[in-house]
């Protein structure tokens, strides 16, 4: 998947309200549990840790409104997501995102 403006997310830990002390201490060498440094973007295990909310709807929007899984309900795009990135209340921002574009598509009459 590619997502324009990805390469910005390496300038966001550091100030980011998720991720900032995990960016300090990964940043240094110093260990850090799951998470880890590589090509500049912090990771959690296998995850790519998501810090910017404008970020986080452009992958939610991607994997489901462009077809993905779309109209699976919500637990196959949760599993999408899940697997391939990380960030605090990813299931609730999911779950939210489905529900607001659910309302959109419902006609109104």
């Amino acid at each position: 998947m590619e997502i324009i403006g990805f390469e910005e997310l390496k300038n966001l830990y550091a100030t980011d309200e998720d991720f900032h002390t995990i960016w300090a201490k990964c940043a240094t060498k110093v260990p850090c549990s799951d998470y880890h440094v590589q090509q500049g973007y912090l990771f959690k295990g296998n995850k790519l840790c998501i810090s910017c909310i404008s970020l986080r709807e452009k992958i939610l929007r991607n994997l489901y409104v462009d077809g993905l899984s779309a109209h699976s309900g919500r637990d196959n795009p949760y599993a999408l997501i899940s697997d391939q990135f990380y960030w605090s209340r990813i299931y609730r921002d999911v779950v939210r995102f489905i529900q607001r574009y659910l309302i959109c598509q419902t006609p109104k009459g």
